[in-house]
């Protein structure tokens, strides 16, 4: 989870009993607005399509450090993402052995377009999630297209 340097987790509503890995932006080491999937959010943010390949550096090696935290504490069996982006194809890449579940909300098929520096890396990088669940079935046949319609062992379905 990307949150502001300014933010209380406590604000979020989660309860003590939830452990949480924050990457927090707006701090030294990743000096910008937390990056959104949409160009216009609720808060300040960073658009994907604005990234330099500075903040790019800057923020994988935030969210390796925290991805690495959660993986090492919990151990888990598979690993649940939000958004068919570079955030789900980066811990792919790290964690390769672990089955990668991502939830397609369409803002990654968006970004495509937009943000057309991280295309050819999600394209490529879609093609190692192992199931995906697309929240309408127009996402989910787009999604399709992206990851290789003829994949026969991949698992794509509406939620």
């Amino acid at each position: 989870m990307g949150i502001s340097q300014k933010d209380q987790i406590e604000s979020f509503g989660f309860c003590e009993d939830i452990k949480l890995f924050p990457v927090r932006f707006e701090t030294e080491k990743l000096p910008f607005p937390v990056v959104g999937m949409s160009d216009v959010m609720p808060y300040q943010s960073t658009r994907y399509q604005d990234m330099t390949d500075e903040m790019l550096k800057q923020w994988k090696s935030a969210f390796q450090k925290q991805i690495d935290k959660a993986i090492n504490e919990f151990q888990p069996d598979l690993i649940i993402s939000h958004h068919m982006w570079i955030l789900s194809i980066f811990t792919k890449v790290l964690f390769p052995e672990i089955p990668l579940y991502v939830i397609s909300h369409g803002t990654g098929l968006r970004q495509l377009k937009l943000a057309k520096q991280f295309s050819q890396d999600v394209i490529f990088g879609s093609k190692k999630i192992d199931h995906v669940f697309a929240s309408y079935e127009n996402i989910s046949s787009k999604t399709r297209l992206v990851m290789n319609e003829g994949n026969a062992s991949r698992e794509l379905r509406p939620y």
